[in-house]
């Protein structure tokens, strides 16, 4: 499993729910369950990829050094050239000069104590189990691949949103601890199932390789997922997926960040076979270059 696919499933999920029209009213809440997921995995950081998408929905306030207390203030600004971390575990991006402030860490309660935040940053945030965070994302990406229109390019990030959860959810029940005693019921599972179990996911999961995910979980340990993965094994099967050439992988990574789709890109350039000409690992590097340029 790669720490990248994590990322990249937080990242599809927090647009997902930015593009999301109304915005649900747990956005914020989702926001915080998702990356208190990933800061359970050895993933880097990556708040400000979705930065735009994180103020939306009032889980992130970039802040100057200026409008801190002590002693947030004096550290932020000893990190003013280079970056990094408070001790609280706040990032400060140098390039903006502004300090992440996100919703739930103990700064946020502090400036929201001291009212540096706005009343509207006021909110009792909880943790949700995966299939309550699944409950609440899926259902909207789901309502995207149903419009259909696949020039949008939230039709994209719909479908790589399902595919992650498809071939992580398994992986969430388990650092949970979830197991047969304390099993979701049945229906919740087959509905979630339902949303995820279509083809826009299944090639998600052929091109990103990621489908290996569901033969790495124990059925034994979670009943509850007994023939979670059936439906993608079977339209593997019936579609006989094989490998994707690499001029047709090279060609679609040129394609998609031409047109600035870079979820697509690297998901293509990871599908490459890795040889002497390291084509894999050159691909991958061109996407994460011009996604920054």
């Amino acid at each position: 499993m790669s720490m990248h696919e994590i990322e990249s499933l937080v990242e599809s999920s927090v647009i997902t729910v930015a593009t999301a029209s109304p915005i649900p009213p747990l956005a914020r809440n989702i926001c915080f369950n998702l990356y208190q997921l990933q800061n359970q995995l050895d993933c880097g950081y990556t708040v400000l990829r979705v930065r735009e998408e994180l103020e939306k929905l009032g889980y992130l306030f970039l802040l100057p050094p200026e409008q801190l207390p002590e002693p947030e203030r004096s550290a932020a600004l000893k990190l003013n050239e280079k970056g990094g971390f408070l001790s609280d575990g706040t990032y400060f991006d140098h390039r903006s000069g502004r300090c992440c402030v996100t919703a739930g860490s103990l700064l946020w309660t502090k400036l929201i104590d001291l009212g540096i935040l706005p009343e509207s940053a006021k909110t009792e945030l909880r943790e949700l189990d995966p299939l309550e965070l699944a409950e609440l994302i899926i259902p909207l990406a789901s309502k995207v691949l149903a419009g259909g229109d696949k020039e949008d390019d939230n039709y994209a990030n719909a479908a790589d949103t399902l595919g992650f959860w498809y071939a992580f959810f398994p992986l969430f029940c388990q650092m949970a601890g979830m197991d047969e005693e304390d099993a979701p019921e049945p229906e919740r599972i087959r509905a979630l199932l339902e949303m995820l179990a279509v083809p826009e996911s299944f090639e998600v999961l052929a091109t990103d390789e990621i489908g290996k995910e569901l033969d790495d979980f124990e059925e034994e340990e979670m009943p509850f997922l007994s023939g979670w993965s059936a439906p993608y094994n079977e339209w593997k099967n019936k579609n006989n997926t094989g490998d994707l050439s690499l001029e047709f992988c090279k060609s679609m990574v040129h394609d998609s960040i031409l047109k600035r789709k870079f979820v697509e890109a690297d998901r293509y350039a990871s599908a490459m076979e890795e040889g002497p000409e390291l084509n894999r690992l050159f691909h991958r590097c061109l996407v994460g270059m011009s996604y920054y340029e």
